[in-house]
């Protein structure tokens, strides 16, 4: 598969919209605008979680960023719109390095503004996905028509996620492989629960299902899949004695205004980065990275 890609390089480039350099520059240019700007130029999940995040600021907003970036661009063979490419940006802050963040680009014709769909913190360096490239340095895009070469079909791993999360059960030996955003999340929700039940007298329950983000799947080089997708995460507490007490105003984003309640649900929104491996191999799928945030919180007065 590599190899035809690659032989194809030349003939495909002559026809492309967009080059790797110019998406760079994309990138870049919105890296380095201002906070208002970068928001306004994100849609799906990503826009509502800043959006949210914004809303509970107590400090100003921040400035610009000035720091040089480190960019690698993934972009596939594009002779038409709607354009797409992910971008991985490494960065220092007071000369330390700062986990390395994915973004997701789109631009749906040729007269709109480029918008950013999707933002994953990379759990560390290590986990930089190697993206198969082909000799023109383009990335490539995997249709679902070819999603059966995968050990799980990109297009139900979200279903399948969510399903793992919600039994709550980190011994699971189902497909994905042990780490941060998979039996340890899971024993995290675990102690959330305990914690409502001790400090607000409350019983959590924590469902997930599929947001309705889009999901892209890049060729790995060793034949496996960079998978984008998103959840959407629901925290129910019910008062088990009496009300559940809110001291902290979270202006309808991480909680109600301060007041007593029979109940409290919070929605929180979850975008992932996973690895899929090859049919037939023997590894399991394994999380790269997440961003999420709280976007809405009702709750009924009691």
């Amino acid at each position: 598969m590599l190899s035809l890609a690659g032989c194809n390089a030349s003939a495909n480039t002559a026809q492309e919209i967009l080059t790797p350099d110019q998406a760079r520059q994309v990138a870049m240019t919105w890296l380095h605008t201002g906070f208002a700007t970068m928001v306004s130029q994100e849609r799906g999940s990503l826009l509502r979680i800043d959006r949210a995040a914004n809303l509970l600021r107590t400090s100003p907003a921040p400035a610009p960023d000035t720091r040089p970036h480190d960019l690698t661009i993934w972009m596939p063979h594009q002779g038409q719109y709607p354009l797409t490419f992910l971008c991985l940006d490494s960065v220092r802050a007071a000369g330390q390095p700062v986990l390395p963040q994915m973004y997701r680009f789109s631009r749906a014709d040729a007269q709109a503004t480029w918008t950013v769909t999707h933002q994953v913190a990379l759990q560390s360096a290590a986990s930089r996905p190697a993206v198969a490239l082909d000799s023109a340095g383009y990335a490539q895009t995997v249709a679902g028509g070819q999603y059966d070469k995968f050990l799980v079909s990109p297009a139900r791993l979200a279903g399948d996620y969510a399903a793992y999360l919600n039994r709550a059960n980190s011994a699971d030996s189902h497909e994905f492989a042990p780490g941060v955003l998979t039996s340890s999340g899971i024993e995290n929700i675990r102690k959330l629960i305990a914690d409502a039940a001790a400090q607000q007298h409350g019983a959590l329950t924590v469902t997930f299902t599929p947001s309705d983000d889009a999901v892209d799947v890049y060729l790995l080089h060793d034949g496996g899949a960079l998978v984008l997708f998103g959840l959407t995460m629901t925290n129910h507490v019910v008062a088990t004695a009496g009300s559940i007490t809110v001291t902290e105003d979270g202006k309808g984003v991480s909680g109600p205004a301060p007041g007593r309640y029979r109940d409290l649900t919070t929605t929180h929104l979850v975008l992932d980065a996973f690895t899929v491996p090859p049919k037939g191999s023997t590894a399991k799928v394994a999380g790269l990275g997440a961003y999420f945030g709280p976007v809405s919180t009702t709750a009924t007065p009691g």
